[in-house]
């Protein structure tokens, strides 16, 4: 009786084991637990922060001063995580970290070569209130060996008219063996273009002439900004209608199709880019054939009007 007591309590005591395991392995220790983000680091002290996003809210309320200051005063860490993060918040910030301007500008002039071109990329998404920092961007923009100069290039076009006297600094960048300072100083007289500014033909003619063909997108949608003031650019935009990069051979159909008569030679090389293998070329042909036709059939007084 006693040996059969003990192996009754045995088994009652194995399943009691066995319901604990699969209990545990079944049921999650905490329901409301979530992965904690990854740690921010302060700008002052090397010790992790509180987490907080980087993305702020595009309709949120604006940053406070005291906030921005910390930003910009991170740029100068030489805690590489410090100085990315601050970074990528300002720039987020855009225009809405305009009245930093004013210390960025002091970073840029003073900082070492990773604060500098920091300050200089964050102000190419301030706009027109970078002019507070121009003179900084010029001089960056003016000193072939200075690192901010390809984020300056950019900058300076957001600026708009207040900063045209760098355009011919940048038509001396498009001379540059360096790609990548060749395609930011394009980009920047786009936005120039952009903001109404006149640009020399020879500059706009140079870059359209580049072996980059991001360079010559580029150019090509500045033509495009300045329509007709850049009619005489016709037959060079032209010549890129067979580029080998679709994406110049579109932006040589957006460019002609806003110079009414001065376009209307080239009709006939715009029309079979309809039938394009590339669909941004397809689309922009069409528009521009479309448009350019129009033209051919309006009586010249009644183009002349469309373009003023």
């Amino acid at each position: 009786m006693r040996r059969a007591r003990r192996e009754a309590l045995a088994v009652l005591l194995g399943l009691l084991v066995a319901w604990v395991v699969l209990h545990a392995v079944h049921t999650p220790a905490d329901r409301n637990t979530r992965p904690a983000p990854p740690p921010r680091w302060d700008a002052t002290v090397d010790r992790p922060a509180p987490p907080v996003t980087t993305e702020l809210p595009k309709t949120g309320p604006p940053p406070t001063p005291e906030h921005l200051g910390e930003l910009v005063r991170a740029l100068r860490s030489r805690n590489l995580k410090v100085q990315v993060a601050a970074q990528d918040e300002l720039r987020e910030l855009g225009p809405a970290a305009a009245p930093a301007v004013s210390e960025l500008a002091d970073v840029l002039r003073d900082g070492d070569r990773p604060a500098r071109c920091a300050a200089a990329e964050v102000l190419i998404w301030v706009g027109p209130a970078a002019v507070g920092a121009k003179k900084e961007l010029l001089q960056a923009l003016a000193s072939p060996e200075d690192p901010a100069r390809i984020f300056a290039a950019v900058g300076v076009g957001g600026i708009g008219h207040e900063a045209q006297e760098a355009i011919p600094l940048l038509g001396e960048c498009l001379s540059s063996p360096d790609h990548g300072l060749r395609m930011n100083a394009s980009w920047g007289l786009g936005r120039f273009a952009e903001s109404g500014v006149p640009i020399p033909s020879a500059i706009l003619r140079k870059g359209l002439g580049d072996t980059d063909a991001n360079v010559r997108g580029n150019i090509l949608s500045a033509i495009r900004f300045l329509g007709a003031q850049a009619s005489d650019l016709a037959p060079d935009a032209a010549a890129l209608l067979g580029d080998s990069d679709a994406h110049v051979r579109a932006r040589a159909c957006d460019a002609l199709s806003v110079m009414d008569r001065a376009a209307l030679p080239f009709l006939g090389r715009i029309r079979p880019l309809k039938d394009d293998a590339d669909s941004e070329v397809r689309a922009s042909a069409r528009e521009a054939a479309g448009w350019l036709t129009m033209v051919e059939r309006m009586p010249p007084d009644a183009v002349v009007e469309t373009q003023q």
